[in-house]
């Protein structure tokens, strides 16, 4: 049953702290309700004293009426926990709520009565008369009473039920933003080896001397791909090796036909960034700014980082038309949108397209 499950083991203890500390402060607070007066007759002389009780006497004679009255707020806390907040409050069934609420404070009242009327009380306690305990006015005065305790522990367990729920969310935001990012990882790993394959089918059509090494970079960047990218994040200075490593495939393939400088400033070697976060662009620009009727082409790389913010500059040439800003290829629009689950509100990419040149701004705040 729901109502067992609730009561576990590892919550017994704090829920019988709870009602301990609760009787204690509410004997404190009520004790002075609970001062009475005793006439003593002194032998000798036969005068009247009269002696005003105190501390602790009025303390443990309200500790008793509270422990009296502790069996129907028991009664009415977990009625309310157990049924109305869980079969009505959160099923948005307001009106069966505050209806059930007000018969479970009436039920509560009937059995705070039932118990002073015939529970025995010790002598020594000096308790108030009785038609002052079960008075309309001392009623009302338990309703409120016992509607207070029932709204804190209800509230503790509705901010309990809403946390829970808030880290329940995030956690699967979280699962579903590490699952798109995967996805968007695995399209780039085709993506990046269609586009070096191609390089290598140009050169083995050609029968270049070439061909070996161009192998063994790629089996280089094969092992960043499918084995470093699944980490986290990667050094800057690595992630730069292999953008190189991709650059001189790429001109073992288009030769001196294409000038490609690299720009690095800044504090380069502490950096880490997701892995082939900057690879694409460099990719984007070989496969739009460099084409075999070009006679020339260039392309300039400026990676420059600073504490907090990197910026990541890739220019090329184009020639004849190209695609606009918004579809620069798959390889930016999955960038794009890894920036965003990444980097929300921490990044700015920007894209310009000219007639002859293409330029890729990325600028990262962390």
């Amino acid at each position: 049953m729901q109502i067992l499950k609730t009561i576990q083991t590892k919550y017994l203890a704090l829920h019988l702290l709870f009602w301990t500390i609760y009787l204690v402060v509410q004997a404190l607070v009520y004790m002075n309700f609970y001062e009475f007066e005793t006439i003593k007759i002194v032998a000798e002389t036969g005068a009247e004293i009269i002696e005003r009780s105190g501390f602790p006497d009025t303390f443990w004679t309200s500790l008793w009426v509270q422990g009296l009255e502790l069996p129907g707020k028991l009664l009415a806390v977990y009625l309310h926990l157990w049924v109305m907040i869980e079969g009505f409050l959160f099923r948005r069934r307001f009106a069966l709520y505050l209806f059930g609420l007000i018969l479970i404070l009436l039920l509560a009242n009937v059995v705070q009565a039932v118990v002073m009327q015939f529970l025995p009380v010790p002598a020594f306690m000096k308790m108030p008369h009785q038609a002052q305990v079960l008075s309309l006015t001392r009623s009302l005065q338990y309703i409120f009473t016992c509607l207070a305790v029932v709204g804190f522990t209800g509230a503790l367990v509705v901010l309990q039920r809403y946390y829970a729920e808030y880290n329940r969310r995030q956690e699967v935001e979280k699962q579903h933003i590490a699952t798109e990012l995967q996805l968007l990882k695995a399209q780039i790993h085709p993506h990046f080896f269609f586009n070096t394959l191609n390089s290598l089918y140009g050169l083995a059509m050609e029968k270049s001397e070439q061909t070996p090494g161009m192998i063994l970079r790629l089996s280089e960047l094969m092992n960043f791909v499918l084995y470093e990218a699944k980490a986290k994040d990667v050094p800057l200075l690595r992630e730069i090796e292999i953008i190189e490593d991709y650059i001189a495939l790429e001109k073992v393939r288009y030769g001196e036909r294409v000038q490609v400088a690299v720009y690095k400033t800044g504090m380069i070697e502490v950096w880490r960034i997701p892995p082939l976060l900057l690879l694409p662009f460099v990719e984007n620009a070989f496969k739009h700014g460099v084409s075999p009727e070009a006679a020339q082409a260039w392309l300039n790389i400026s990676i420059s980082a600073e504490a907090g913010h990197l910026k990541c500059v890739v220019e090329n040439s184009r020639v004849g038309e190209r695609p606009s800003n918004g579809n620069a290829g798959l390889g930016l629009e999955n960038v794009r949108r890894r920036l965003e689950l990444l980097f929300p509100n921490r990044h700015r990419l920007s894209i310009l397209a000219e007639p002859d040149s293409f330029m890729v701004v990325l600028e990262l705040n962390v």
